[in-house]
């Protein structure tokens, strides 16, 4: 017969249970999925794992983010930081956790 094994988050990073985080909790979109898997558009270290969003890679994280129109770290119209919106000097809107915030230059009328 075969066993199956579940793991809860319980803090502790554990490569046997193929854990890239475990932040301890059961809440989804944190960083660290309910099953100890580093979320897309997130970067968790330690054990208890502490996730923090990714600012520049093109992935808008709800909650974390309010822009961000990066390509490899490199933001074009999005402030620093991702969390306050668009450069005077550009209209920035959308972006979701599959395609990046869009950015065009602000041409005043």
């Amino acid at each position: 017969s075969h066993l199956m094994y579940f793991k809860l988050p319980n803090g502790l990073v554990e490569s046997a249970f193929g854990d890239t985080c475990d932040d301890g909790n059961s809440i989804i979109n944190d960083g660290c999925s309910v099953q100890c898997q580093t979320e897309a558009g997130f970067t968790c270290t330690g054990s208890p794992s502490v996730c923090t969003s990714i600012c520049g890679d093109g992935i808008l994280v709800s909650g974390y983010e309010n822009c961000d129109d990066g390509v490899n770290g490199v933001l074009v119209g999005c402030k620093p930081g991702c969390i306050s919106g668009a450069l005077s000097t550009f209209n920035c809107t959308g972006g979701n956790a599959t395609s990046p915030t869009v950015c065009t230059p602000y041409v005043p009328s």
